[in-house]
Order: C-alpha cells, then structure tokens, then sequence
C-alpha cells in the first residue's frame, strides 16, 4: 500500500501531461485557425502584378489644328497641318494610355490676309522702320522664321512638335464602353454606336528640343461597329480639346527671328501688342484601330 501511495504524484502527473498533449490541439486551432481558400484567392489578387492589354490607334485622315496668337489690337490666327502619331491604350482601364502625335510645324500656315492696324494708335508708333519689317514678309514666313524653320542648318527635328502621352486622370468614367451614350457624328456615319469620357491627358510637349510637362483637358468620342457592351472595343475614337490650349512662346524660345536665325530684339516689342505670347490651340484628332501586324 505504501508502495502505492508513492506512484500517486507520478501517475497524476503522467495523466495531467496526457491531458495537456489531447488538447493542445483543439486549443492551438482556436487560437490560430487555419487560413482558409478564399484569404489565399484574396492574397493572389493583391499582389498581381499583370500587364493591362492595350490596342494600338493611329491618326487618321489629315486632322487640322487651329491656331491663334490673340491680343487686344489684333488676333493672328492660322491653321496646324501634317499631325500623325500613334495612341496605345486599354479601352477597359483608360488610364493606362501612352503614345507620340506629331505635329510637322513647317505646314504652319497663318491667315496671310489679316491686315495690321494702324500703328501709330499702339505703342508702338515710335518703334522706327516698323511698319516696313512687318510688312515685308507674309505672316506665315515670319511664324517660320520665328521657330527658326528657315535657319540655314536646321534640322528635321526642329521642325517637329511632338506630344508625348503618358498617362490620363480626372476620368468621367474608368472603361470606354461604360462612357455617357452620344450621338454619332455625320462625318462618323460609318460606326453604329459612340460614347464619350472626359478626361485629362498627361505628358509633355517638345518643340525646339526643349520640353515642358503639358496636361490636356480633353473629350474623347469612342466609336463602335457594333452593339456595346462591356467587353467590347472600340474601332476607333476621335479626341477633341476641351477648350484651347496654351502653348507660352516663351517656354520654347519662340521670339522674333530673322531668316538667318538671328533674333530681332527691336521686334520684340510687338508680343503682347500685335502678336499674342502665348499660342492657343484647338481642334479635334481621329484614331482609328491600327491594322494587326
């Protein structure tokens, strides 16, 4: 009995460890239970780091920009030819778009016929032999000489603007098929179907080997072959600015030249008189699907 009495404390403490080992389980899993399929879907999706799809657009037809230098006393204005370029984008996540549109600035031509007013009620009826410089050459040729297109040595690429396109904010709607419904234009008579996002474009404009960071306000016309529905995309769209847009001469080192390059520093006077200091652009540009290569 005695001999008894002494296994007591250990065959307690051999069942209290058994115990303890059966339910040690139980209660881990309350503690930590175990992480289910979906959490792991949840994580897989998180961290995806996939690619978005995007279609290729080009410049269709001979777009026309139009342009104006405005002041108080006179608004020259004259019209941008020779844009092409290419657009990528992801019709269904339209923040994802990219591309160059190119503008061939020496197709500028400006309104020849705009007659100057009388100088001698500006201030600048004091400037001597005035009249004759501005008169002497056409609007379009001086516009040329100012961006240093005649310059003996220019090159091609001083004679391109070119937009870079990197992204787009401010989106009225995120995909292109769920755009406000809106009616088809005549000159668009060949789609069945439009729809239309405001949108802010991002990038920078480079002319004269200089750029500055741009952003576009802007109403993208999306047109379709057939019905609309969410996956479907879109044949091509037109861009359309939303109001103009301002191009500082300044920025650009745009200012009163000769034919040799040779700046006029006695011209300068007639920015902000006769000729405005910043450009102001408008017009529309269509993109059609580029053709699979």
């Amino acid at each position: 009995m005695l001999r008894l009495k002494r296994c007591y404390p250990f065959l307690f403490m051999s069942a209290a460890l058994m115990f303890c080992i059966a339910c040690t389980p139980k209660e881990k899993e309350k503690a930590h239970p175990e992480r289910t399929a979906p959490w792991r879907r949840d994580e897989t999706a998180g961290t995806s780091s996939k690619t978005p799809s995007l279609s290729k657009f080009i410049v269709a037809g001979k777009p026309t920009l139009e342009l104006s230098l405005p002041t108080k006393r006179l608004k020259p204005i004259g019209a941008l030819h020779g844009v092409r370029g290419t657009v990528s984008l992801n019709p269904h996540q339209l923040q994802f778009v990219s591309g160059t549109i190119e503008f061939d600035l020496r197709q500028l031509l400006m309104d020849d016929t705009i007659p100057l007013p009388p100088l001698q009620t500006t201030k600048l009826h004091d400037v001597a032999g005035l009249q004759q410089k501005l008169t002497q050459s056409s609007w379009t040729k001086q516009a040329h000489d100012w961006l240093g297109l005649n310059a003996q040595g220019a090159s091609t690429d001083a004679a391109r603007a070119v937009f870079h396109i990197d992204s787009a904010k401010d989106l009225s709607h995120p995909r292109a098929s769920a755009g406000e419904m809106h009616p088809v234009d005549p000159a668009q008579s060949a789609y069945k179907h439009a729809r239309r996002v405001d949108a802010t474009v991002l990038g920078s404009l480079t002319m004269r080997h200089i750029s500055v960071t741009r952003s576009l306000p802007v109403v993208v016309i999306f047109y379709y072959d057939e019905e609309v529905s969410r996956d479907t995309e879109p044949a091509g769209f037109v861009v359309e600015l939303r109001g103009a847009f301002s191009v500082p001469l300044a920025e650009y080192d745009v200012l009163p030249r000769d034919s040799q390059g040779s700046t006029l520093s006695e011209m300068a006077q007639i920015l902000g008189q006769l000729v405005g200091s910043t450009a102001q652009v408008r017009g529309s540009i269509e993109l059609k699907k580029a053709p699979l290569e």
